[in-house]
Order: structure tokens, then C-alpha cells, then sequence
């Protein structure tokens, strides 16, 4: 026997060390070539590490949690002492990216061993029997997207633009629909794992003659065809691969199929941060059988502190519903009831603890903000606005209204106001690039609005509301947000804010500290009306009042100009009619 030792690979250029996440092997155990040793995360991306070889853990050089530098020893494996070009303490790096000798690229030869995909080619998806598809281009400068929702689970049927699964990158949800019919046999992640651009991460049996089996006997004898795990074939742009003659090196991308064959172990359901605890009804799903939902009911069942493991789903490939869910507490209330007759002041201390895993929006929005703060220096003030007369014009607004016109809330006249105080204060319509140290000020006013949605804050912009009036601020406001909820915002609805407005309506508290939309340099915070005793003409008077709460970029936004930016749209609203003038 002989050691093997394995250095932290080079994840990426500019990356000195990685963190890491999770160990999938601990000392002691075994653990076979390609399978994954651990999981590492850097500022970009969550990378698995597979093991070159088979063998034995016996050294890893840091726990779960832990730093440590690129190219440095990580673990040392007990191999066979006939593992050929592996002397004692042999130092390789098993970076999942590795160059390899090929010989002249053809389509015949283009087999790889299971897990391994070829990438000096294009496209040839339509081997017989098996279709593949590559995550596609989302849109510009997006390099890799985090998988939310697998609509089919593998060995079920999909139909041509059915989808497939959801995606999400940092500007939008994008649904990925199946090119062709087929059954799905084999996908490259789960949901909450970010995958590249461009790599293969769907395999579906489509009809056909021939099997992956014959290309792998037309292999020359140096190729991996020799290897009994041939399973996969990849060949992209097969057509202008097999044109060329000089092809030196094929860049072969080892994926860890142990992460996707060893089962995901059901955690047993606790009390989630609302307080609610989940009960024992409903029969646990088998180990490693995932439960299908909508991230709408993902929510509503985390707030409702319900395990989805326990949820049957009477949906498509057995998705769980709403009324799957109404079901299930339906039958905890009844439980409920049936033991509360036994029960006593005998209470039980619940020492439960929810392990919830930041994925998806949630991720994206933590990103931004922790990346946000660190990076801006934030002043927030505070003023307040006698909204009296406002709300008079309003409801008076709202009475005399058409069927065609929506009802006007808040919003629209502080969009108006805004755009009016822009024309005075236009540093406050801008983007910051502080890589460049340039502010980019924009004439027009493109008003960014907050929007709560079941998976997280998102901003819908409203596009040159300097263009609309009240009636059309109000239709703007209502299209988006519904759009924004339901998940149907389209990339371009959800980009290129210049200020953004943000309120919580009636449960605005007193005052707020907004954090800005980043590269912006200002948002305005609206918090809710209260009646308020104001002295007036000698006397107390009830008012109508609402405080507003602004933060800026410190930076580039002094605290005399912002005073000065929000005291005009205090004018502008406590004298509505000056909003038309």
C-alpha cells in the first residue's frame, strides 16, 4: 500500500482559498474514483471535488467550516501499491478539470466513461437513444444558474416544451422546457445546486434505433471505450470537430456521480421560526425520494413549520399542491383534537431545531445584501409628512373614477413626486460604479418598486415614469407587482432602476432603515398613516401623518443635498395640487 495525497485543485483564476462546505467522506472510510471527497464554496460558485483514485481516507487537513489555500494538501488516501505512476507520497492535484492526450477527434471515438463529458464538440444531441441538453444561454454575462424546481424526477415521461425544471440566475426565473419527447434517465443536480452555463445536465431516452453501445465498439483501443462504465456519450459540434486534423488535447470534465447516486437521508420535521411545530402524521417518504412542490408551497409550508417529507402529493408526478397541504393539516387539526381530551398542563418542552438551507432567491437577496452594506456607506433620514390633504384628493380621486381606471393607492403620487423633485435633484436618479469611480445620472426616472413575492424581494421598474400620470403609475404598479408574484416578470422588468420606492403599506412601523439597491444611490422608504393630534391655529387638530425614511450613498450623496431632495417632495405632497401645476 502506498499513500496519495491531494491538493486543493485551482478552482478558478483570482481564487487563493475555498471554503469547505462538507466532507462526503470521513477518515477511515472508502471511497472510489470519481466519487465526491467534498464539497467547497468560494465568493462564485459551490464546486465538488472528486477523488482521481480508489482508496482509503486516512488525513484530511481541515474540518467542515474550514478555510484553506489553493494547491495546498487536503487529504492523503491509502492506495494499492499497483496503481500505476504512484510512488510513496505521490502529490497530484485533482482538479475537476483536467488535459488530456486525445487522438483526432471523429464522432466514432468521441466515449467517455459515465459521468465524463466530452467538450471539444457541439451538439450531436440526437445520438440514437439518447438525448442530451445543455443548460442554455440565459442571457449575457450569466455563467452559471441555480437549479430552484425539478419538474420531473428521473424515469418519468416529458413531452416536448414541457418544463423540464426552473432556474434562476440574479436577474430572473427562467423556466428550461425538453426539446423533444423522452423519458428523463439521468440529470446532473438537484435543486439549491448551481450549475455552468453550457454543461450537460439533461439526459432523456428518446426513441430510436441503435444504442450507446455500438459507438462505444467503433473506439480506437487507447480511448476509455476499454473501461466496463462506458454509459455516456457527449460529442459537441460533432460536424466542425470531425472537419479538423490537428486537434492536440480534449478538455475532459469528471463529474462526481456518487452525489447524485447516494440517497439525500429525510430530516426528521421541527418547529420552524414562527413557532409552529410539525406533527408525526403521514408516513415519511423513502430515503433518497424527494418531494416535488411549487415554491409557493415550499413557503407556505415552511411558515406553516410542515416537513414536505411527510406531504403526499397528489399532483403531476406526484407534486404536492395547496390542497395537499390542506389535507395534511386538516389531518393535524383532527389529530390534535383526538389527544387534546388526554392531554393535561403536562407540556412538553420542544427542543426541536430546523435546519433551513439559504437557496434560491433567498440566496441571491442575502448575497446582494450583505454585499451592499460592507460596500456602502448608508445614511438614513428621517422627516415627516402631513398626508391630510393627499388622502382627501385621493379617495376623492378614487370615487369619481372609470371602470377602466384602477384605484389609486399611495404610490402613484409619490412616484409623481418624485420624478417632480428629480428635475431639481438629478444626482439622486443614478448608478454608482465604484469599480470605475464614475456616477452615471440619468435623465429619465426609471422607479424601481419593491415588491414582496412568496420566494423573496424582488424590484420591478417601472420604466421613464417621468412619461406617466397618476392612472398610468397605478396601471404600471399593478402590472408589475402581479407580475412579479405570480413569477412572470420578464428579465428587462426587473433591471435598470435608477431610485427605487419601497413600503410595507399599513404594517410600516414609524420608521425604517431601507438599504439601497445597489449600484443606486437612493431609495425612499414610505412608512404607514397615523392619526396624530398637531397643533393648529391655536388648538389640537387630528391629522393624518406618515413619516418617510431615505437612505443614500455616502459616498456621492451628501447629507445636505439629500435633506433638500426629500424636504421638496414633503412640499410637493402636503400641497397636492402643486403635483399638477
Amino acid at each position: 500500500m502506498s499513500n496519495f495525497l491531494i491538493e486543493v485543485p485551482d478552482i478558478g483564476e483570482g481564487i487563493a482559498e475555498v471554503e469547505v462546505v462538507e466532507w462526503n467522506v470521513a477518515v477511515g472510510g472508502t471511497i472510489e474514483e470519481d466519487d465526491v471527497l467534498c464539497v467547497v464554496m468560494t465568493d462564485k460558485a459551490t464546486v465538488e471535488i472528486p477523488s482521481p483514485v480508489d482508496g482509503t481516507v486516512t488525513w484530511q487537513a481541515c474540518q467542515a467550516g474550514d478555510m484553506i489555500a489553493v494547491g495546498a494538501d487536503f487529504v492523503k488516501l491509502q492506495v494499492d501499491a499497483s496503481v500505476a505512476n504512484y510512488d510513496e507520497n505521490t502529490v497530484v492535484s485533482s482538479a475537476p478539470e483536467q488535459e488530456v492526450e486525445a487522438p483526432e477527434t471523429t464522432v466514432e471515438n468521441a466515449v467517455v466513461e459515465e459521468g465524463v463529458a466530452v467538450q471539444n464538440s457541439s451538439s450531436t444531441n440526437n445520438l440514437p437513444g439518447n438525448y442530451y441538453i445543455d443548460v442554455p444561454d440565459i442571457g449575457e454575462g450569466i455563467a452559471e444558474v441555480e437549479v430552484v424546481e425539478w419538474s420531473i424526477n428521473i424515469g418519468d415521461n416529458i413531452e416536448e416544451d414541457d418544463v423540464l425544471c426552473v432556474v434562476m440566475t440574479d436577474k430572473a426565473t427562467v423556466e428550461i422546457p425538453a426539446p423533444t419527447d423522452g423519458k428523463l434517465v439521468w440529470r446532473a443536480s438537484e435543486a439549491g445546486e448551481m450549475i455552468a452555463v453550457g454543461s450537460m445536465f439533461v439526459r432523456l431516452d428518446v426513441e430510436g434505433a441503435g444504442n450507446i453501445s455500438e459507438l462505444a465498439s467503433q473506439a480506437p483501443s487507447n480511448s476509455k471505450a476499454e473501461t466496463p462504465a462506458v454509459t455516456q456519450v457527449k460529442v459537441e459540434q460533432a460536424k466542425s470537430a470531425v472537419a479538423q486534423t490537428n486537434v492536440a488535447q480534449t478538455k475532459v470534465v469528471k463529474s462526481a456521480k456518487a452525489a447524485f447516486e447516494k440517497p439525500n437521508i429525510s430530516k426528521i420535521p421541527t418547529a420552524n421560526a414562527h413557532g409552529n411545530a410539525p406533527t408525526f402524521t403521514g408516513v415519511p417518504r423513502a430515503e433518497g425520494e424527494k418531494p416535488t412542490a411549487a415554491p409557493a408551497v415550499r413557503q407556505r409550508a415552511m411558515n406553516a413549520g410542515i416537513n414536505l417529507n411527510y406531504v403526499r402529493g397528489t399532483g403531476p408526478a406526484d407534486r404536492i399542491t395547496h390542497d395537499d397541504l390542506d389535507a395534511f393539516i386538516a389531518g393535524q387539526s383532527s389529530a390534535i383534537a383526538s389527544t387534546s381530551s388526554n392531554s393535561s398542563t403536562n407540556a412538553v418542552a420542544n427542543e426541536s431545531i430546523e435546519e433551513v438551507k439559504v437557496i434560491g432567491l433567498r440566496r441571491k437577496i442575502a448575497a446582494i445584501m450583505q454585499d451592499t452594506m460592507q460596500r456602502i456607506p448608508h445614511f438614513t433620514y428621517v422627516e415627516e409628512i402631513d398626508v391630510t390633504e393627499l388622502e382627501k384628493l385621493r379617495a376623492k380621486l378614487n370615487k369619481e373614477r372609470t371602470d377602466d381606471q384602477p384605484k389609486l393607492t399611495m404610490l402613484p403620487f409619490f412616484i409623481k413626486a418624485l420624478v417632480i423633485a428629480l428635475k431639481d435633484y438629478p444626482e439622486m436618479s443614478a448608478r454608482f460604479d465604484d469599480d470605475d469611480n464614475i456616477v452615471y445620472r440619468y435623465g429619465a426616472a426609471h422607479v424601481g418598486i419593491a415588491t414582496q413575492t412568496d420566494s423573496g424581494l424582488v424590484v420591478p421598474v417601472i420604466k421613464h415614469a417621468e412619461t406617466l400620470d397618476l392612472w398610468q403609475s397605478a396601471d404600471e404598479v399593478k402590472r408589475l407587482s402581479t407580475a412579479a408574484r405570480s413569477g412572470k416578470a420578464k428579465r428587462e422588468e426587473l433591471s435598470g432602476s435608477t431610485i427605487t420606492i419601497t413600503s410595507l403599506g399599513p404594517m410600516g412601523g414609524i420608521v425604517t432603515t431601507p438599504v439601497i439597491n445597489s449600484p443606486e444611490v437612493a431609495i425612499i422608504g414610505i412608512n404607514k398613516i397615523a392619526k396624530r393630534p398637531v397643533w393648529q391655529d391655536g388648538g389640537f387638530v387630528p391629522r393624518d401623518i406618515m413619516n418617510i425614511s431615505s437612505s443614500f450613498d455616502h459616498r456621492v450623496i451628501d447629507g445636505w443635498e439629500a435633506t433638500l431632495f426629500v424636504q421638496r417632495i414633503k412640499s410637493l405632497l402636503e400641497s397636492p395640487a402643486t403635483l399638477f401645476m
